[in-house]
């Protein structure tokens, strides 16, 4: 008498929820596993730390994490509110400062000797107090502008007003006279720009259409930078 065979798919098929079950923890320790690391901004003097370990661990598309805009309440025509707008131009800079960093990474595979040489004569003439003309400075920061912030970082302090503000100093005096400063939210210590001095200025956006051309003039370097 032949005995009953099992379909020669029963076996694979009975492991299909547990297949399906360990796909599903993969997905949750990898999504756990992506999420952006943690820094400390709890003081002024600590944000600047972060910005330097964001660079440090390549993750400039951050650095937009650690501006604060006051947005107006304000909302447009077709329902987006100001402060929408914001966080918008700041993911879009936060992509185009990713994409510098991965270029510029290509440029420091590819050119190692030229940027050496730019670093090293950089580094001489901040020994030597050389003041070096705009066309040297600007040769500096493109030839690797997040190695240029490093090296500057030195220069740069804060400190706590201990009224919820902070004051951004180069080399002991405040930043582009005070422009740029610090302030404290329930995230941290965010830098900040006055909001009334920035509008006076007429570089502040007003409408949405003006919003939408700052976004999209993030998004179109970094496609050039692609």
């Amino acid at each position: 008498m032949m005995k009953p065979h099992a379909a020669p798919h029963d076996g694979p098929k009975s492991l299909l929820p547990l297949r399906w079950l360990a796909g599903v923890l993969v997905a949750i320790v990898c999504l756990a596993g992506c999420e952006d690391p943690a820094y400390d901004t709890s003081t002024p003097q600590a944000a600047l730390a972060a910005a330097q370990k964001m660079i440090e661990d390549g993750r400039p598309d951050l650095l937009p994490t650690l501006i604060e805009l006051q947005p107006r309440d304000l909302t447009f025509d077709d329902g987006v509110t100001e402060a929408s707008a914001i966080e918008d131009v700041k993911r879009k800079l936060g992509d185009m400062l990713g994409r510098l960093w991965r270029v510029s990474v290509k440029l420091k595979d590819t050119f190692p000797a030229d940027l050496k040489k730019e670093a090293l004569a950089a580094k001489a003439a901040a020994q030597a107090r050389v003041s070096r003309d705009i066309g040297d400075r600007l040769s500096d920061i493109f030839a690797d502008p997040f190695e240029f912030l490093s090296r500057e970082r030195e220069n740069l302090t804060a400190e706590d007003m201990s009224d919820g503000t902070g004051t951004i100093l180069w080399k002991g005096e405040p930043l582009l006279e005070g422009a740029i400063s610090m302030i404290e939210t329930d995230d941290g210590w965010r830098v900040t720009v006055p909001i009334e001095l920035a509008r006076q200025s007429g570089f502040w956006p007003e409408t949405r259409e003006e919003w939408a051309v700052v976004a999209y003039m993030m998004l179109g370097v970094e496609n050039s930078l692609k």
